[in-house]
């Protein structure tokens, strides 16, 4: 299958242009800037994405996982119109040439945040492709406005699908994972004993294996729509800092604190999408891209973040 693949020099485009070659796909990357170390054909786009259509001729499908998900730099307005352009924009942009296009599927990587701010549901709720929280942030809601392109698709005769997947762990992950592999290197031991949280995560070799299932799968129109991607397991703050620990042949040095006072502590440092995202749940019900794409996560959670220190 020839695929292209956006975002090529991302954490996740990185593993997924991997992983497919390695599977014998014809693979070709597509990034903003020139770099060096990449294997297949690289291409770099124009800032207003006016490329998309002559790189898009011969694919038989695109894997679309570039965006903006981690600026915290400049206004509100700034972020929001980065988010938009980034996200927004381009994901439009390439959804008008794929469906002007021969390629069969374009599968785009969302995130959970599409679904809601993570402080909007918790306390044992499952999360799944038929719950809206209402509640979006501006990331959430750019993620959110892209899938409504990549969903419509399916009214050209295109599969286009919206992979949600919970927080990526993995080699060279960026936002939240390098912040836990941080707590866990810490010399001290930490407060997080009584931390019982349920969380759900996912490794980026789990996803790349998904995305391969797809492409590999047969593809109806039918099957466009919103998935929720995660590990199997559900695991808690308490479990993840034990378990690297571990893998660094340290004792878990965990003290037994409430969380509440914990996440109280954060709150009042303004710190409180900290907190939600330590102590709070986020339970993700993947069942229906299990069940349609026969799909199993290769790596349990633990195994698979000791596998990336």
């Amino acid at each position: 299958m020839n695929v292209l693949v956006t975002g090529a020099n991302g954490f996740v485009g990185r593993h997924v242009v991997a992983s497919l070659l390695s599977a014998g796909h014809s693979v070709s990357g597509v990034v903003r800037r020139e770099f060096d170390g990449f294997d297949p054909d690289c291409h770099v786009i124009d800032e207003d994405g006016s490329s998309f259509q002559e790189l898009v001729v011969g694919k038989d499908a695109v894997v679309h996982t570039a965006g903006v998900a981690h600026r915290t730099y400049g206004s509100v307005e700034e972020l929001r119109s980065a988010f938009h352009m980034g996200n927004v924009e381009q994901t439009r942009l390439l959804c008008d040439a794929v469906s002007r296009a021969g390629v069969e599927v374009l599968i785009h990587i969302s995130s959970i945040a599409a679904a809601g701010r993570p402080g909007s549901f918790g306390n044992g709720v499952v999360l799944s492709e038929d719950v809206e929280t209402g509640m979006y942030n501006d990331y959430g809601q750019s993620k959110r406005d892209a899938e409504a392109f990549v969903s419509q698709l399916a009214d050209v005769g295109k599969v286009g699908i919206n992979l949600r997947p919970a927080l990526i762990y993995g080699p060279g992950a960026r936002g939240n994972w390098p912040k836990l592999l941080s707590l866990a290197r810490k010399p001290f031991p930490l407060p997080f004993g009584s931390v019982d949280n349920q969380r759900s995560y996912l490794g980026v070799e789990n996803l790349t294996g998904l995305i391969q299932t797809i492409l590999e799968s047969e593809l109806s129109v039918s099957l466009s729509g919103n998935y929720h991607v995660a590990d199997d397991e559900l695991v808690s703050l308490r479990e993840i800092v034990g378990a690297l620990r571990a893998k660094l042949g340290r004792s878990p040095g965990l003290m037994p604190f409430p969380p509440a006072f914990l996440a109280f502590c954060l709150k009042a440092l303004g710190r409180e999408g900290m907190a939600e995202g330590l102590f709070g749940d986020l339970i993700l019900d993947t069942s229906k891209v299990k069940k349609t794409f026969a799909w199993k996560p290769i790596w349990t959670t633990l195994d698979g973040m000791a596998r990336s220190l």
